[in-house]
């Protein structure tokens, strides 16, 4: 039942997202579609069904995103963070063979950017939202 209410949730950020017209609150939108499935999972201590939604959740947006791109292609151009650019650079690479992914001197340096970008953003908000956990456990653990 979580996995439908998770597909659900996911289904409707996206519309929301394209309602609000926002590119950048559709990732926003989807986190907080996702993310009280994982914590309750968590906090039953169900590992296993925490990975199994991200999983799901991550092949929901894949399809949601897939679908509005095939449906309305120029409505999604409007709904991510460089839609148009996306696509055209897609179409580039796929009808010809053309492009940064068939060139790893471009392609690497701009996946390892993209990776290093989403490591320090992590990085941040896991310091921002544990910060004051881990200060509570350490002051506990030397008798404060």
């Amino acid at each position: 039942m979580a996995i439908v209410l998770l597909v659900a949730a996911t289904v409707f950020s996206d519309a929301l997202g394209a309602v609000v017209g926002v590119p950048v609150l559709v990732p926003i939108l989807n986190t907080l579609a996702a993310f009280p499935f994982m914590v309750v999972a968590l906090r039953r201590g169900d590992l296993k069904a925490a990975i199994a939604r991200m999983i799901v959740w991550a092949l929901a947006m894949g399809a949601c995103a897939t679908l509005w791109s095939y449906v309305r292609p120029a409505q999604t151009d409007a709904l991510f963070i460089r839609g148009a650019s996306y696509r055209t650079e897609m179409f580039t690479w796929v009808l010809p063979g053309h492009g940064a992914e068939s060139t790893p001197l471009l392609f690497i340096p701009q996946q390892l950017g993209h990776a290093a970008l989403l490591c320090l953003l992590a990085d941040i908000v896991l310091k921002a939202a544990l910060a004051p956990w881990w200060q509570r456990m350490l002051l506990h653990i030397v008798g404060w």
